[in-house]
């Protein structure tokens, strides 16, 4: 991506948004308390409980609607933390559970056996995947992370399936499927809250993989490039532009980039005259060698020296471009490209067009 294009790497979710989320999963689980303490769930042994099937389907259904329909929800969506919701899925190591539910003869073999060994797949391999990402931010659009979750989604599926669906066409299968474990609470809220939730959790990691993809397809990525809050010696965008200077140099520097590669109005030349010298300078002394912070040291040294008030002013400014002024019209144009709308910024482009605006929970 250039110096001038360029999500918030740092913006939050918005604050009304995270409540309203807080008090729908409140309420959620709050109905599903309810509903299991007076027995909704309940069914006899030849009857496939519906019920239960339907408080698994209606949250999923609501969420791909909200996820389709719903802007600012979208928005909230891709920006989730997909190594919290990664984490989360570890909890499913706990549905060895239905084995020893299969011993005691409270559910049948064909359920059980399935719906416990693609649990503890999952749950066993989450940690794993966890470090996987921090690692490795374009692990999140690796085919083996969207496999992972696909194959996560489809033991719901299995489970589901053979526990409500199965029994409704086989006779033979209804007689010996009860809901009888599931009725007492807490375990009513596994298939009524955590089933559902944690199908949602593998929907938004792989939304977020598309739209990345998306992005990564338009040839509007390059991973090796630091985001452009990432600091060097306090200042935002300098160890980027260090990066794109040795790409340069080594002539691996993408097309895309070359066009407002060092501009006098873009970040590159705008940092090198705040630092009070001219991007053809810095080339020079990349070119010398030498790590980010010696480098800078010599910036400071043949240029200016700011002090503590002058990198937050200038952190400050290169932050807001792109807001309300000439750079405007870019933003604008990337954010109907991403289908954005938290975007506001140069530096938002810079991260929504490099797959980071998507995991921007740090």
């Amino acid at each position: 991506m250039s110096n001038t294009l360029s999500p918030h790497h740092g913006r939050s979710h918005s604050p009304s948004m995270r409540l309203f989320i807080a008090v729908i999963l409140a309420l959620w689980f709050a109905l599903a308390f309810w509903l299991g303490a007076h027995g909704a769930f309940a069914t006899p042994r030849q009857a496939p409980p519906l019920l239960l099937l339907s408080t698994v389907l209606v949250p999923i259904a609501a969420f791909l609607i909200a996820l389709r329909t719903w802007r600012a929800f979208r928005d909230f969506v891709l920006k989730a933390d997909l190594r919290l919701l990664t984490g989360t899925q570890a909890w499913r190591f706990a549905g060895f559970g239905f084995l020893g539910f299969y011993a005691q003869g409270l559910l049948p073999g064909y359920f059980a056996w399935p719906a416990a060994l693609g649990d503890m797949a999952i749950g066993l391999t989450a940690p794993w995947l966890v470090v996987a990402l921090l690692r490795q931010r374009s692990f999140a659009t690796s085919r083996a992370f969207i496999a992972w979750n696909i194959f996560g989604i489809l033991d719901f599926v299995v489970a589901v399936g053979m526990g409500t669906i199965a029994p409704l066409l086989f006779a033979d299968l209804a007689r010996n499927m009860t809901t009888a474990p599931m009725v007492h609470l807490p375990l009513v809220l596994i298939p009524t809250f955590l089933v559902p939730m944690f199908t949602i959790f593998h929907l938004v990691a792989l939304f977020q993989a598309r739209t990345v993809s998306s992005l990564r397809s338009a040839k509007m990525i390059d991973p090796s490039l630091r985001g452009p809050r990432e600091k060097v010696g306090g200042l935002y965008h300098f160890g980027r532009m260090i990066d794109k200077i040795r790409l340069h140099l080594r002539g691996e520097l993408p097309e895309e980039y070359k066009a407002n590669f060092g501009l006098p109005r873009g970040l590159d030349g705008l940092l090198a005259r705040f630092l009070n010298l001219t991007h053809s300078e810095i080339i020079a002394r990349v070119k010398q060698g030498g790590t980010d912070e010696e480098i800078l040291e010599w910036c400071f040294a043949s240029g200016l020296r700011p002090n503590e008030t002058q990198i937050r002013v200038w952190n400050s400014f290169a932050e807001k471009i792109g807001w309300r002024d000439a750079a405007a019209a870019i933003v604008e144009q990337v954010k109907k490209q991403a289908g954005r709308a938290d975007i506001a910024t140069i530096f938002d482009c810079i991260d929504a067009s490099e797959g980071r605006l998507a995991f921007a929970s740090t």
